[in-house]
């Protein structure tokens, strides 16, 4: 899952370097400092779903699913909590961020259709299943 991760996230940074550009036409400052909060989020994001797709392939059993599953479900409302104090509090851009975070999706589509990105499948040791 590694070379995955390493891939998109290169795809990713390209793509928020865009982003952040467009926004700044846009925007101005504003427009750009709200992409970059929104890249950064979808930076995080990432790295989220690696280690959550490291978890899984590890097979920590019952209490790892879990506990994998209790965290993915905590990542929603976290991040609309982030979401909100970046717009509300501090009155970061929110066209801005919504474009640097959707650098995240972008990412992964224009590298699988592109064959840039792909993931290895390997099938479960048989032994170990019992």
């Amino acid at each position: 899952m590694r070379p995955f991760f390493v891939q998109t996230l290169w795809l990713l940074l390209a793509l928020a370097a865009v982003a952040i550009a467009v926004s700044a036409a846009i925007a101005g400052v504003e427009g750009s400092i709200g992409a970059l909060a929104g890249a950064g989020l979808a930076i995080l994001d990432l790295g989220l779903l690696a280690a959550a797709a490291a978890m899984l392939t590890r097979r920590t059993g019952t209490a790892g699913v879990a506990s994998l599953g209790i965290l993915l479900a905590l990542k929603f409302p976290v991040l609309g909590g982030v979401l909100y104090l970046l717009v509300v509090p501090l009155a970061i851009e929110p066209v801005g961020l919504a474009l640097g975070f959707s650098v995240l999706p972008v990412a992964l589509v224009i590298g699988v259709l592109t064959g840039r990105l792909s993931v290895t499948v390997s099938a479960p040791d048989q032994r170990s299943l019992g």
